[in-house]
């Protein structure tokens, strides 16, 4: 995979290669936070820029993150970027919990265990990797948990962490989740639920309510039933609300 350090690297090697290789192109939008038009003809050019060679196989990805939340609800909205694969990163699901229990020497290995890991991250993966971090200064499983329950149950602690997933006070997208909260049932609420209730709450009109939706549900703030219902995820709807009655 070669380096990319600027974009003049990404425009070359996207059309470079040999023929008869496979190649892999990655820009990391996240390490020097371009503006939007820079990050929309990133992705433009990674799917329009081919290799001037044949026979040359090339894949290009581009890492977007919080500073280029913005683009969020654009891309997940239209249909033709949808289609070049749109991944967005996800929480530890309970067996994703287990398989990662599996490289950390002996801790979690109960199901008691994997459930209290569960409940106290989340499946967070930035509460995991503290977690694991604990673990391999030479913390036990039982005190890793009880300083991270500790840590976010102090209010800086816990907005700290809603900073960290992307919800920041007097911004559009807090706004909208404060919106959701209050329209929140104990079934949950349909997409189209959602919606209307961000709509409900005119905290942008300059961006539709489904594409903050679609941001927010990026985002991962919301468990998704198997009949497309959400409630906020437990572990952050608590730091929501000792935070909120600051």
């Amino acid at each position: 995979m070669p380096v990319i350090n600027r974009r003049a690297d990404f425009e070359r090697e996207l059309v470079g290669g040999a023929a008869g290789t496979s190649r892999l192109v990655l820009s990391d939008l996240t390490v020097k936070s371009p503006g939007e038009q820079t990050c929309l003809d990133a992705l433009d050019m990674a799917a329009t820029w081919l290799p001037t060679a044949p026979g040359v196989t090339r894949s290009a990805v581009v890492v977007a993150g919080l500073d280029q939340a913005q683009l969020w609800g654009d891309l997940l909205a239209d249909q033709q970027r949808r289609e070049m694969g749109i991944v967005t990163l996800r929480r530890f699901t309970r067996h994703g919990l287990r398989t990662w229990a599996l490289d950390q020497k002996s801790a979690f290995t109960s199901e008691s265990a994997l459930i209290r890991l569960g409940e106290t991250t989340g499946g967070w993966p930035l509460l995991v990797d503290g977690i694991a971090e604990q673990l391999a200064r030479g913390v036990s499983e039982n005190a890793a948990l009880r300083s991270l329950h500790e840590r976010l149950d102090d209010p800086d602690g816990a907005s700290e962490f809603l900073a960290q997933v992307g919800l920041v006070p007097k911004t559009p997208l807090w706004s909208a989740f404060a919106v959701v909260l209050e329209f929140m049932t104990d079934e949950g609420l349909s997409f189209e639920d959602l919606e209307a209730a961000v709509e409900s709450g005119r905290y942008d009109a300059t961006v539709p309510a489904a594409d903050t939706v679609r941001t927010l549900r990026a985002l991962q703030v919301f468990d998704v039933s198997p009949e497309g219902l959400h409630r906020p995820e437990p572990v952050l709807h608590s730091c929501w609300t000792r935070t909120s009655s600051i």
